[in-house]
């Protein structure tokens, strides 16, 4: 857990495939991104009661527009694939019914059926809880106040070249995620962004506010397990970097795997040591020691 200054209110067909062309997939509406920009969909199941492969895959809605163009060309409210094909990510990506946000694109398998193969996923922080309303990538903006409303947050549209909004607080409390969950997403926000649903209106401090319906956290494979207390380290790099763009905040050192503690610290260092953040003012508890239980490095503080 960590104290913080801010305004935030957190409370399978194996065929042969062939790639198909990334630009027949963009939407028809030239105005929805920037033609650069890498598009993010919105990837759930398929529950029609027929018989597989016609039924029983998966449906593919890019975020924020009306329209998605599918593999045979068409355009859709959403494009069904008989496979969402995750392999590049990790062994161990598990997909809630309510879905998953996604960039990636659709290839053709051999029988003529197609299927999306995702090159990123974002989980839900509530896999029960069904997304509504916008999509944005919500990230500090380096402004620092000393009275209300202060406007340090910008919402901007996925999918989208519209200026981004700029709020006073993210509302996460309907999400109803769990407490880590909320943590993770308060230090997504200080990196590469949240991205997250839902709906700006009038908070109550005089300024405007995104109510969350859902938010996304990036998927990371699991790191393998500890077996002994000096396995485990405590680290501010709590992940990876491998590009300027994913440069984050190292702030409250967290228990991990003294490995990976490592290579995380060395690619944050290539990375980031050149590169100004904007990082917010932080007062972090005092972890008290790394030990391995149950397989997992964790911290021996208690609350």
């Amino acid at each position: 857990m960590r104290a913080f200054t801010g305004t935030f209110a957190c409370t399978v067909i194996a065929l042969g495939c062939g790639d198909l062309p990334a630009d027949d997939f963009a939407s028809q509406d030239q105005q929805v991104r920037p033609s650069s920009a890498p598009v993010h969909y919105l990837v759930t199941r398929d529950f029609r009661k027929c018989m597989y492969p016609a039924c029983g895959g998966w449906w593919v809605k890019q975020v924020n527009a009306a329209l998605t163009r599918c593999p045979d060309r068409t355009s859709a409210e959403s494009c069904y694939v008989v496979e969402l094909d995750t392999n590049a990510l990790g062994p161990d990506v598990t997909v809630s019914d309510n879905g998953v946000l996604a960039l990636g694109s659709f290839k053709k398998l051999r029988g003529g059926y197609p299927k999306f193969t995702a090159s990123a996923l974002w989980l839900p922080g509530n896999p029960d809880l069904a997304a509504t309303g916008a999509f944005y990538n919500v990230h500090f903006n380096g402004i620092y106040c000393i009275t209300t409303p202060c406007n340090n947050v910008d919402a901007a549209l996925l999918n989208s070249s519209q200026p981004a909004a700029s709020l006073a607080n993210l509302n996460l409390k309907d999400v109803a995620a769990p407490e880590s969950a909320n943590q993770a997403a308060y230090d997504a926000i200080y990196g590469a962004g949240l991205l997250s649903a839902g709906a700006i209106g009038p908070g109550l401090d005089g300024g405007d506010e995104l109510v969350a319906s859902q938010f996304y956290l990036p998927y990371t494979p699991k790191a393998p397990g500890c077996q002994t207390d000096n396995e485990c380290t405590l680290s501010a790099y709590t992940k990876a970097v491998n590009s300027p763009e994913q440069c984050y905040c190292a702030m409250c050192p967290q228990a991990m795997l003294a490995s990976e503690a490592d290579a995380n610290q060395k690619s944050w260092e290539l990375h980031c040591s050149n590169v100004r953040l904007m990082c917010p003012m932080v007062m972090c508890i005092d972890p008290g020691s790394a030990v391995c239980s149950a397989g997992t490095c964790t911290s021996t503080t208690t609350f």
